[in-house]
């Protein structure tokens, strides 16, 4: 087996490399350490976002099956010939 050897110029090179490649993690670095306040707090204002979206629909079918069931005891034979109905958020409750 034979071991290569490298230039000078080879070793200058590579060594170029390496501090480009150190200089452009640095800058990286700087740039997400800078960044990251602002996206946390975008994340948490788009969650509680979604929390807020998530109770409204809830409160929505909570009622709308309120009054389902109000309009099916008031109509039980006009009710019946509606046909079945989709159901939707069944596994939240």
């Amino acid at each position: 087996m034979r071991l290569r050897c490298w230039s000078q110029a080879d070793a200058g090179h590579r060594l170029g490399d390496l501090q480009d490649s150190a200089e452009t993690l640095a800058s990286f670095n700087r740039f997400s350490a800078a960044s990251l306040p602002a996206a946390s707090a975008a994340l948490v204002n788009g969650a509680k976002l979604v929390q807020g979206i998530t109770a409204d629909l809830h409160h929505i079918l909570r009622r709308s099956r309120a009054l389902q069931a109000r309009i099916r005891e008031a109509y039980p034979a006009a009710w019946a010939s509606v046909g079945p109905r989709p159901r939707f958020g069944d596994d939240d409750d």
